[in-house]
């Protein structure tokens, strides 16, 4: 087992958590994309990457393992890696995703971790998007103002080691629409009144906000978060990534 994590182990972990994390965005004509994480003092494993897959596709993941400290940091090391090997040889989601759980349960074994996982892939050409997802959901959010919640496709990680987690159908992205990926960290953050961050005021902000770019965005929810969480409470980590469709294109203009 992992046992009881030290201060030591909490400082490892917060270090392997912020190496795991991309240092930008990328570029992809006609979106505009940006992330963010704030990882708790004793964190977590909440995690986010950019996987390249070819010249007009952006892979996308995000994920979270259940506890604290070092082990779950470790877990999500394991998850990065299999990702980057299994994304350089496979296009087909399901198949990366279902890998990935069977790599992860065995690295799992009898500890009580659970781990999620949602890989999201956008097509600059066809302007659509696919996902598969292990126990994560994500959020739409159309130009018309409507909110799709992006359902798990199957259960999460480190359950069960042979099962095929599908994909979901491809969803046709319009110039207006934007994809929010989160953990529930921010979600579940309390304030010192007691109340709960929630859903709810996550994609109204971003609604309120949405002709910014997606950078000015995501550094508005996080200053939202600052602002709202409990200083004495127990701190979440929060991780978010915010993808726009702005029909933007380097060549026109």
């Amino acid at each position: 087992g992992f046992g009881i994590p030290t201060v030591e182990d909490d400082e490892l972990a917060t270090r392997i958590q912020k190496d795991l994390m991309p240092a930008g965005a990328p570029y992809l004509d006609g979106f505009d994309v940006a992330g963010l994480t704030l990882p708790a003092a004793a964190t977590g494993g909440d995690y986010y990457d950019y996987l390249p897959v070819g010249d007009d596709l952006l892979t996308i993941a995000i994920g979270e393992c259940s506890g604290h400290g070092l082990g779950p940091a470790m877990i999500v090391a394991s998850l990065r890696a299999y990702l980057r090997v299994l994304t350089a040889n496979s296009m087909n989601l399901s198949d990366i995703v279902s890998k990935t759980n069977t790599l992860i349960t065995e690295d799992v074994g009898d500890e009580e971790f659970l781990v999620t996982l949602m890989l999201v892939q956008i097509d600059q050409l066809t302007k659509s998007m696919r996902y598969c997802s292990a126990g994560h959901q994500g959020f739409l959010l159309t130009r018309d103002g409507e909110v799709q919640v992006l359902r798990s496709t199957g259960m999460a990680m480190g359950l069960q080691a042979e099962t095929v987690i599908p994909e979901a159908e491809d969803i046709r992205l319009r110039i207006g629409d934007a994809v929010l990926l989160a953990t529930d960290g921010l979600q579940k953050m309390v304030s010192r009144h007691g109340e709960k961050f929630g859903t709810q005021r996550m994609i109204e902000l971003i609604r309120k906000n949405r002709d910014l770019p997606a950078r000015m965005i995501i550094d508005y929810l996080k200053k939202a978060c600052r602002d709202f969480a409990d200083p004495k409470g127990r701190a979440e980590d929060v991780t978010l990534v915010l993808v726009k469709c702005d029909g933007s294109d380097r060549f026109s203009g």
